[in-house]
């Protein structure tokens, strides 16, 4: 039996406002509301749910609130000029993991795909709330007292609009980092587990 999938907490971790500041001008990300969309785009799925996001989700989202920026992150894509002016295209990075810590949410538009929604489990390490699909969360079953909200593609640029309004509900949306990191850290998993049974190990002679 192979082990559940868990959050590497020695990259995927919380930072205070004061070292988000700093790093958001590091990575040149100095933007007030940013929602972030990482992945590997070779993937189809990826890039489905990438064209999604140019074709009607962030002009939709331009139209609500233009202050918001839709950060794009990972393998396959170039940097350079957005599709959308409300686009950051950042491209291929060495440490991913920087640009999920100065969102202040991470989208997850997938309509197509199967296997493990890693890019959800690293943002909720990272204590960013995540708005997903929910066929992104298909294998998870996580709820909004997790700190995801789950909607259709067609209402992402409503949901991402209220998640920076104060006057909604959804812009107080935070992950249960204590609950997340007790399923799915290493060490919680180790907590929670019997490796024995899980490898197969009974202690029974052949």
């Amino acid at each position: 039996t192979i082990v559940e999938n868990f959050i590497d907490t020695q990259r995927f971790f919380p930072i205070n406002e004061e070292d988000k500041t700093e790093l958001k001008k590091s990575l040149h990300m100095n933007y007030p509301k940013i929602a972030s969309y990482f992945g590997n785009f070779t993937n189809i799925s990826t890039k489905q749910a990438y064209e999604l996001i140019i074709d009607k989700i962030a002009p939709a989202l331009l139209r609500k609130d233009p202050q918001i920026k839709i950060a794009v992150i990972g393998r396959g894509l170039t940097k350079g000029k957005p599709p959308v002016e409300n686009m950051v295209i950042v491209g291929e990075v060495d440490r991913i993991e920087q640009y999920v810590q100065v969102s202040d949410i991470v989208i997850v538009p997938l309509v197509s795909g199967g296997g493990t929604r890693y890019k959800i489990l690293e943002a909720l390490g990272c204590g960013i709330p995540v708005l997903s699909t929910p066929k992104g969360n298909e294998g998870l079953d996580l709820k909004l007292e997790d700190g995801v909200i789950l909607s259709n593609v067609e209402e992402f640029p409503e949901k991402i609009a209220a998640f920076f309004s104060e006057e909604s509900s959804l812009s107080r949306v935070q992950p249960d980092l204590e609950n997340i990191l007790s399923k799915y850290s290493l060490s919680g998993i180790a907590e929670n587990t019997d490796f024995l049974r899980t490898f197969g190990i009974t202690g029974k002679k052949p």
